[in-house]
């Protein structure tokens, strides 16, 4: 019987659009000893990422029955599921988070265009969303409002945006 394990690359988070930091390797054995030569096959059942340019790649075990795989993620953050798969073996499945890239611009989304007496507060927040560089929303990044012309900025600053990447 041949058995198949998880050696690395289960559980890692990346950046999208990026290639995963750690190869996805699984180890086949028949009892205690190493399986060399066999065909693994690795397939991607769920998530935005490739192996070069398909879903799935076969690679052959080596004198350690280890197979190693290497995959591209794509724009979309979230989880990826990587399927591993060898003869009759118990398929395993690797979890890969996808997550945004780092902050690359920031929108406005309201609060443009306003005006007030002195003293008195704008009728609507002035709200920006950060973005990376595929327009995933970015959350956590330090926002900093100042105030042109002897206004005054009334929120805490500076202040992070939010899961959705906003912030007011």
């Amino acid at each position: 019987i041949i058995t198949l394990e998880i050696v690395s690359g289960d559980l890692q988070e990346q950046a999208v659009g990026k290639q995963i930091a750690q190869p996805l390797v699984v180890r086949t054995s028949r009892g205690e000893y190493p399986e060399q030569g066999l065909t693994v096959q690795f397939s991607i059942e769920s998530g935005d990422a490739l192996f070069g340019e398909s879903n799935f790649i076969e690679t052959i075990t080596d004198e350690n029955g280890e197979a190693f795989a290497s995959l591209t993620l794509g724009t979309t953050p979230g989880e990826v599921i990587v399927k591993a798969s060898v003869e009759s073996a118990v398929p395993l499945s690797f979890t890969i988070t996808s997550v945004p890239d780092t902050a690359s611009q920031l929108i406005l989304v309201s609060g443009a265009n306003q005006s007030a007496e002195p003293g008195q507060q704008l009728p609507e927040q002035l709200v920006v969303k950060a973005l990376d560089l595929f327009d995933n929303p970015v959350p956590l990044v330090a926002i900093e409002f100042q105030a042109l012309d002897g206004g005054t900025i009334l929120s805490e600053n500076p202040t992070r945006t939010d899961s959705l990447g906003l912030v007011d």
